[in-house]
């Protein structure tokens, strides 16, 4: 399923490209711009358009599908795994190492999996968009990588943040799991000694402070998931004001070169967050 995202990647981005055509020929078709159409497989500019998008479609849907499959086959493997091991007349799994294998590394091996598909479908629908980019104009687009790394740079940044405030959340999260767990299994030896009521109000107070970790780490995530959209509007403006001024791109291929470069700094943004 992991190799999958390779072909689905590369789809991905010639459909991407195929639609930004697409959307320049309606254009031309309806005279809202001049030039000359580049897809002649249909002569209705609308009807192919309509097609390429729903490929699109399905390509981005089949991408996604298989991404965050990828999670739960990890998870089932796990699970087969545990019992298969355990389920015998042989070796066993502690319950410990069992639990283990069930509630952390399970998930956090599929977690990492679904990742590392992701990135590679988005790294290619990238480099596909962005070779594309340089063929059109390759100095607008070295212009704007250089732009766009200067302000992309602190997204690396509150990446690394993010994951110190999630890990320190998890963490106090887990240990107060971990202690009023404890405290169930001796609930009695603590009421016949009468520490219910310190150990009680012990963890109402840590309960209250565990939301302060994820407000850190909540707020900073919606903050990195909404920096690519204000970095694209920049980007779109900075992209106009400079083609004005130099005309690196005939203005016919303008619009479709802005949807492609909005389209890369998605995949960008996926990347970052995976």
């Amino acid at each position: 399923v992991l190799l999958l995202s390779l072909p689905l990647g590369l789809f991905v981005g010639l459909i991407e490209l195929l639609f930004a055509i697409g959307l320049n020929d309606v254009l031309i078709s309806s005279n809202l711009i001049d030039g000359n159409k580049k897809l002649s497989i249909i002569s209705n500019s609308f009807i192919l358009l309509g097609f390429i998008g729903l490929l699109r479609f399905c390509f981005v849907f089949i991408a996604q599908f298989n991404t965050n499959l990828i999670f739960e086959f990890i998870n089932q493997k796990v699970r087969e795994i545990i019992i298969l091991k355990n389920y015998n007349y042989y070796d066993t799994i502690s319950i410990s190492k069992s639990q283990s294998f069930l509630n952390n590394i399970s998930n956090k091996l599929a977690e990492f999996l679904n990742s590392i598909s992701e990135i590679i479908v988005q790294s290619i629908v990238f480099f596909i968009i962005y070779f594309y980019l340089l063929k059109n104009s390759f100095s607008l687009t070295i212009y704007i990588s250089i732009i766009f790394i200067i302000l992309g740079v602190p997204l690396l940044l509150m990446k690394k943040k993010i994951d110190y405030f999630s890990n320190n959340f998890q963490q106090n999260v887990n240990s107060l799991i971990e202690k009023i767990s404890k405290d169930l299994r001796n609930i009695l030896f603590l009421k016949i000694i009468g520490s219910v009521d310190a150990e009680r109000k012990k963890l109402l107070d840590h309960n209250k402070k565990s939301i302060s970790p994820y407000i850190k780490y909540i707020s900073r995530l919606t903050l990195l998931n909404q920096l690519p959209n204000l970095l694209g509007l920049i980007m779109i403006i900075i992209i106009i004001a400079l083609n004005s001024k130099n005309n690196y791109i005939p203005p016919e291929f303008l619009v479709p070169y802005l949807y492609l470069v909005l389209r890369a700094i998605i995949s960008f943004g996926h990347i970052v967050h995976n």
